[in-house]
């Protein structure tokens, strides 16, 4: 029997429960030197069913320790996704002396219509109350309308919920000065489950801000909110993430730099006798930036991942030819954080095989094409092509453009081949830059 977080399909540096079934991030939330992640979690089983918020923190959102579960099942029905928020002005009423209560915002599902609820922790969410005029937002529709998000707007001073609908799958935005009793405002179409919403400054600059508002599969729009209704600045709706494990990402409240930090579910991952079923995306901080068609959003690897680094080879104008080349055959290792800047020259394709899956760049075409047989387009940077690679034992997060791009997969690769290549086909290209980091394991204090 494997020691317990020493399983050998257990990803070394993505959070997992430590058994069983997990699915949707919810509630995160930073406070008091703490990163709270809650989710969607079955107790009883490595399937969906029995919906419970699971609990772990962390000091960096890289090392993780799970907590006993913060919100289970009860005769009103199981726990769906939600958001947490601290009450430092105790808007509610639910404070204790000088310490604000943390509050919980919820689905109850089981039971429809389903209906939203809260829950308070005096205690840094190691314990929740349930609140006792609960529910907070009765039915809407007759399906289970669910996953609410919760924040304060600051220019309008009041408390703002987006919930999804599910009957016309349109996102309904919600007022509250108390948090307690909420008002309908507004809604939009076309969104589907577990949205989120943050304002962003274009290219770092505080006094142009755009809201970003998203649903479960990442698709989101830019525009303008005024705490009542979102305003998309165009119609057009743009994908966040291009891979197809990823789902139902959300955002941190309160963190203490002003980032933006995301952590998604890589759903639809393979973890065959495994005790546990399933893992979240590394987390990625979110920034808006130019680019000729307007601004877009960017996702790149928090930097806190530099903690785990170790092994790490650096390489620098290597010159590529034709034909298949390996400057990384001595890499064998589970974990890796792959950067690579590649001037590409008169080189048709530039390619790399990791762990038995090839990836590559058409230079003519500008696409990116990855083993799932996706493509995605994006060109260079002042001349010079920029991928990353997160590599995991079950899962590659791909980067490209400095993070316009990226590409979110759960792998199962096969155990016979766990190497790295790198190679060009149709002219000559150069390395600029390559760095390799094998990345020690988030488990290793744990085991």
């Amino acid at each position: 029997m494997p020691r317990p977080y020493g399983e050998p399909l257990r990803p070394q540096f993505h959070f997992t429960s430590a058994k069983n079934w997990l699915n949707d991030p919810n509630g995160m939330v930073y406070h008091d030197g703490e990163y709270h992640l809650f989710f969607q979690h079955n107790p009883q089983g490595v399937e969906w069913g029995n919906m419970t918020w699971g609990h772990a923190v962390s000091k960096d959102m890289v090392q993780w320790q799970q907590l006993d579960h913060a919100l289970l099942p009860d005769e009103n029905g199981t726990i769906y996704s939600g958001t947490v928020i601290i009450d430092r002005k105790n808007a509610a009423g639910l404070n204790r002396g000088n310490e604000p209560a943390m509050l919980a915002f919820y689905t109850y599902a089981t039971k429809n219509p389903g209906c939203q609820a809260l829950a308070f922790s005096h205690d840094h969410g190691r314990t929740f109350t349930k609140f006792k005029n609960n529910p907070i937002v009765p039915a809407i529709s007759p399906n289970t309308d669910r996953d609410p998000k919760v924040f304060f707007h600051e220019d309008s001073g009041r408390w703002v919920m987006v919930l999804y609908v599910d009957q016309d799958h349109t996102f309904a935005f919600f007022n509250s000065d108390d948090l307690i009793n909420w008002e309908k405002m507004s809604s939009l179409e076309g969104y589907f489950e577990c949205p989120d919403m943050f304002a962003l400054p274009i290219d770092g600059d505080p006094e142009n801000t755009c809201w970003v508002l998203h649903g479960a599969d990442g698709v989101y729009q830019i525009g303008s909110f005024d705490g009542k209704t979102f305003r998309p600045e165009n119609e057009r709706r743009l994908k966040m993430d291009h891979g197809k494990n990823f789902f139902a990402s959300q955002s941190f409240n309160h963190m203490p730099d002003n980032r933006t930090v995301q952590i998604t579910w890589m759903r639809g991952g393979n973890f065959p006798g495994m005790p546990f079923n399933q893992q979240m995306g590394f987390p990625c901080e979110l920034t808006l930036r130019s680019t000729h068609k307007g601004p877009r959003l960017f996702r790149w690897p928090i930097s806190e991942i530099d903690s785990l680094y170790s092994n790490v080879s650096t390489y620098e104008d290597l010159p590529l030819q034709e034909g298949f080349q390996n400057p990384l055959f001595a890499h064998v290792d589970d974990a890796y954080d792959i950067e690579c800047t590649i001037l590409p020259g008169t080189a048709r394709e530039i390619g790399f095989g990791i762990h038995g899956r090839v990836f590559s760049y058409d230079v003519e075409r500008e696409q990116f094409h990855h083993h799932t047989e996706a493509k995605v387009k994006f060109g260079p940077i002042d001349g010079k092509l920029c991928f990353r690679f997160l590599v995991d034992r079950a899962s590659i997060e791909t980067f490209g453009a400095e993070g316009l791009v990226s590409i979110t997969e759960s792998v199962l690769f096969s155990p016979n081949y766990r190497g790295l290549d790198l190679f060009v086909r149709g002219g000559e290209a150069k390395v600029e830059s390559l760095q390799v980091r094998s990345l020690n394991s988030i488990w290793e204090s744990t085991t």
